[in-house]
């Protein structure tokens, strides 16, 4: 019933081997996404990788939690809506 009525969202980080992002991937279904709002997801996710503590960047789950935190958060104050999200970091 959630993605029913919320839709969903996923996000995948590049992350090199010196902790840098890379590269971000977002895509959402089930709402309408506009260009602002998506743009907006896209700086909200690169801030939120800067503001992980140094030490966590190891740590792949202190980053997708907090980026999820900061894509739902984005997402509700722009729609009202509240995806299921994920969030995938790749290390290369």
């Amino acid at each position: 019933r959630n993605l029913e009525s919320n839709g969903t969202t996923a996000a995948t980080l590049l992350v090199d081997a010196k902790n840098r992002l890379k590269d971000v991937a977002f895509s959402a279904k089930g709402f309408v996404m506009t260009q602002e709002l998506q743009d907006d997801v896209y700086d909200a996710i690169e801030h939120a990788y800067h503001q992980v503590p140094k030490g966590d960047l190891e740590d792949s789950g202190a980053i997708q939690e907090e980026v999820r935190r900061v894509i739902r958060r984005t997402i509700y104050q722009s729609n009202g809506k509240r995806p299921v999200t994920m969030v995938h970091v790749l290390r290369v």
